[in-house]
């Protein structure tokens, strides 16, 4: 039952009560004294105050007792807290927090962890890759040797590097070479074009460097065609081992005395 249902309760009873013992005694006059009128009246404002001053009383001792009973409610729950077996079961709590917490922590590290680990592995192998494609486009069989891997892997490093430094060489000495526009040795290309490039014979000698002698079985071509491809070929030869420095002084072809 709430507020205001109980305040119309209280208001109806009254103007009940005060029609029903007026009908009792039969005072009903269809004309009233102007004095009659004005007490009545007067006695109306009295019952209402009353009415509103005993609402109000309930309604204070409604909120006195639900703060009494808050008030009751933080002085048990204070007393509680206050016990020995609470204040180990609070420190437990808290010490199961901070484990959990550093649990998380360690779990998170190690997920960086493995992640920073899988990409140094797929780095390692990416590189271990392209090693062996190096080595497969070099063409190096491991051979039963004395010598080391990093001995052979430094030998190949070496090798590389020497073969920057004699494009280098022979492009400096191409262009030096060919002041005119045209080349003398590689078919007379210009040196304006954008297409020109070095011709798979110039190639594969500056790709072997260490190959100097040349074996070329020639005696079953004709004695003017072998003199003729025997000479071009000496000058080639001759010329790339002049322009890289591998020239030995000698340049031997089979079946036929040494240049």
């Amino acid at each position: 039952m709430g507020c205001g249902s109980f305040f119309k309760a209280i208001i109806g009873s009254k103007k009940g009560k005060q029609t029903s013992r007026k009908s009792e005694k039969g005072f009903i006059k269809p004309k009233a004294s102007k004095k009659n009128v004005t007490r009545s009246a007067s006695l109306v404002f009295l019952s209402e105050d009353r009415a509103a001053t005993r609402i109000q009383t309930t309604f204070k001792a409604y909120k006195a007792r639900k703060m009494l009973r808050r008030l009751k409610g933080i002085a048990r729950a204070k007393l509680l807290t206050e016990k020995q077996p609470v204040k180990k079961q609070a420190a437990v709590t808290l010490k199961y927090l901070h484990s959990w917490s550093n649990i998380q922590s360690q779990i998170k590290a190690r997920r960086v962890g493995m992640v920073m680990e899988g990409r140094l592995i797929f780095k390692r192998l990416e590189n271990q890759q392209k090693l062996e494609a190096k080595l497969h486009d070099i063409e190096v069989e491991w051979n039963g040797g004395t010598e080391t891997k990093d001995e052979i892997l430094e030998r190949i490093h070496q090798r590389e590097e020497a073969m920057i430094k004699r494009e280098r060489a022979l492009a400096y000495a191409f262009s030096l070479s060919s002041a005119d526009g045209k080349t003398q040795w590689l078919g007379g290309y210009e040196l304006g074009n954008t297409n020109w490039g070095w011709s798979w014979k110039e190639r594969w000698i500056a790709a072997r460097p260490w190959e100097i002698d040349v074996d070329i079985g020639l005696s079953t071509f004709p004695n003017e065609v072998t003199r003729l491809v025997i000479g071009v070929v000496t000058s080639l030869v001759v010329e790339m081992a002049f322009l890289t420095g591998k020239y030995t002084g000698r340049i031997c072809i089979a079946g036929y005395q040494c240049h």
